[in-house]
């Protein structure tokens, strides 16, 4: 009895479910809507592709893989010049009186035009909304392309059963502002336990 007890109570705890479908992209452009014009070719500002290296669609860019391999897929965006338009948008299950958090990585993949360096002169600046509302500061992507860098947005549920998640680009310049997402997560969040 002493044993089982030991064990249940060392046991690990299952990871928690990661309640975005496709948030790596490995499904290609399923489970999400966006604003954005989809093309194979990025070189318009407001579309994107679901790539593996953002040069192949635009021969200006940095070539660069994704954050979950270095050679899978990720979303691949020429931001846009518009303010308030979703890059990213998924509706997702949730249970009242619940903390969760949403997760994501982004990195920047222009090149500067001055020096040919990869640094994005006005890299992407993302502004999260969770059921309508914006939630957390503005995240600005690292400028050094091929840098991914971690967004972390925490949200408590009311008595909704369903939200929607949204990204928008704050930035509207039309030079550079030139980023890719990957490993997008939404989920309960667990509280770290003192020890």
């Amino acid at each position: 009895m002493l044993c089982l007890l030991a064990s249940a109570i060392l046991a690990p705890q299952a990871a928690p479910k990661n309640l975005v479908y496709n948030g790596d992209f490995s499904l290609g452009v399923k489970g999400f809507t966006t604003h954005y014009s989809f093309s194979e070719d990025i070189y318009k500002e407001g579309t994107y592709v679901v790539g593996d290296d953002p040069k192949k669609h635009h021969g200006g860019g940095f070539s660069m893989g994704d954050h979950t391999s270095g050679k899978g897929r990720m979303m691949i965006v020429n931001g846009g010049s518009f303010a308030n338009d979703s890059i990213w948008e998924a509706r997702v299950k949730v249970a009242a009186g619940l903390t969760y958090e949403f997760t994501g990585w982004a990195a920047s993949w222009s090149m500067n035009p001055h020096d040919g360096t990869a640094t994005d002169l006005t890299p992407g600046r993302f502004q999260i909304y969770i059921d309508g509302k914006p939630t957390g500061a503005v995240y600005k992507v690292d400028a050094k392309g091929g840098h991914w860098g971690k967004f972390t947005i925490p949200w408590k549920s009311d008595g909704a059963r369903s939200v929607d998640i949204k990204i928008v680009n704050t930035n509207t310049s039309e030079l550079g502002n030139d980023f890719a997402i990957d490993d997008l997560w939404f989920g309960i969040k667990q509280e770290k336990k003192p020890g």
